[in-house]
């Protein structure tokens, strides 16, 4: 498994929980046990790669069924490289965590990077530097 991709969506996934104001304090509470007590599968599809989780069955389900969440997006500092990220939840449990690359190729490589909400009208608000020690 790649760690450095790991640690990048752990990252990222906090962050999206925090800022994203449309999930109830107590839906972040059960996203964060969840993906914390978890185990990751990714694949790397060339253009980003998808994260498979499978939660333990301890955790609590959320009391939604299917939804989605995770406007966020990602800008590499001295590249033109930017990914998407969405994060499915399928019967109350992450299910999977999807990266997804606006270029035609992404090498997967984590440099430092801007993180930024999208907002509703598309417009993007500035969330977070990220400096990525080597």
């Amino acid at each position: 498994m790649n760690n450095n991709l790991i640690d990048f969506e752990t990252n990222v996934f906090n962050i999206c929980l925090e800022y994203d104001i449309s999930i109830p304090e107590d839906i972040r509470r059960i996203l964060l046990h969840q993906y914390v007590n978890s185990t990751h599968s990714i694949e790397i599809t060339g253009k980003g790669f998808y994260d498979n989780i499978i939660i333990s069955k301890e955790c609590e389900k959320i009391p939604y069924d299917n939804f989605r969440f995770g406007c966020i997006y990602i800008e590499f500092e001295n590249t033109d490289d930017a990914l998407g990220m969405v994060v499915f939840v399928i019967d109350g449990c992450i299910s999977l965590i999807e990266f997804y690359s606006y270029s035609e190729q992404w090498d997967c490589k984590i440099t430092n990077y801007n993180i930024f909400l999208v907002r509703d009208n598309g417009e993007l608000s500035f969330l977070k530097k990220v400096n990525v020690s080597n």
